[in-house]
């Protein structure tokens, strides 16, 4: 596949394309593992704290887990409310304890336009490679500005010069960190095809073939990206820390970590698309609950982007809240 051609259809990808996420982790370690609901072997917690690689893992479905049932009925009960009062007029949840696997969801298998969440994958590919060539990230390549997104305020604090030349490493810190889109336009312009295509394709993303369809991935689907992060299980320890580091350091505040407290550290992720009257918002991530981290993401459909990041941070704070009691009480 050419470059160029490659690199439209990745554009494109970010405007909505469809694709399938499929990947389930299913690692085993020594012999094989006996059957037990949500069982999850672990290395051990990595020194930065936020890396624990997998060893082996057993998932259970929804209805397994009943000790969260009445979290997963006060989100439906907030997701309904949201949508009752036009806060957004669809919403999405998954949430996943990351250490034993216990899971819920809320309509986690409706399909969105992922966006600039897809940036995530871009910065794995490039970190997936630099594994054998670390000079590839102190490659410099030519910056050149493009309008970003006017609708919404990433908090960004430096800004690069059009025209000058700068690292892979620092496009990479600016695409993931700011959401820049010309620095992801930089970026995919020195990518090489076959490797994007081959982490793709690894991780079970169909590079796209149809234009018709916008919508074309879950909240529940999405999360199997930040979940190889977490448990190492595609880049190795140091590239996965490098990865949530730099996530962990994004300048979008106003979703899911708004009204969390703020010594909880939030790896994460948001993507927004804007069409015509329509916006989707949306933001994924690790909250690092001290020994309870979890995976939660939130997407919304809605006509006002203010209050979609407003359902958004209420739906967060919610979930932590939740889980906060929940946690305390298991011990």
């Amino acid at each position: 596949m050419s470059r160029i051609l490659l690199k439209f259809l990745l554009i494109v990808l970010f405007g909505g394309l469809m694709f399938g996420l499929g990947w389930q982790l299913r690692i085993t370690y020594g012999s094989e593992l006996k059957t037990a609901r949500g069982r999850i072997i672990r290395q051990g917690i990595t020194p930065s704290g936020l890396v624990n690689p997998l060893l082996g893992c057993e998932i259970g479905d929804q209805d397994d887990f009943q000790e969260l049932k009445l979290i997963k009925e006060n989100l439906e009960k907030k997701i309904h409310d949201l949508e009752a009062t036009n806060s957004v007029s669809n919403a999405s949840l998954y949430l996943r304890t990351l250490n034993n696997g216990r899971w819920l969801g809320v309509n986690e298998d409706a399909l969105y336009a992922p966006a600039s969440m897809l940036k995530v994958i871009i910065m794995i590919s490039y970190f997936k490679q630099a594994e054998n060539n670390p000079a590839l990230l102190t490659k410099q390549v030519i910056y050149t500005s493009i309008d970003n997104d006017p609708e919404i305020n990433v908090g960004e604090k430096e800004r690069l010069t059009t025209g000058n030349k700068y690292s892979i490493d620092k496009l990479i810190e600016h695409m993931i960190a700011y959401s820049d889109n010309a620095a992801l336009n930089a970026l995919l312009d020195s990518s090489d095809p076959a490797k994007l295509e081959e982490t793709f394709t690894t991780l079970n993303l169909a590079l796209p073939k149809n234009t018709d369809v916008l919508d074309d991935i879950s909240a529940k689907q999405y999360s199997a990206v930040f979940r190889t992060l977490y448990s190492a299980s595609y880049l190795n320890t140091d590239m996965s820390e490098k990865a949530l580091r730099l996530l962990s350091k994004t300048t979008f505040q106003i979703g899911i970590p708004a009204q969390l407290p703020t010594d909880i550290s939030v790896a994460h992720k948001f993507g927004i698309r804007k069409v015509n009257q329509s916006t989707e918002l949306h933001d994924c991530g690790i909250i690092y609950y001290p020994e309870h981290p979890y995976f939660l993401c939130i997407m919304t459909k809605g006509a006002n982007i203010q209050k979609q990041a407003l359902a958004i941070q209420e739906l967060s704070k919610l979930t932590y809240t939740e889980l906060d009691t929940f946690f305390k009480n298991e011990k």
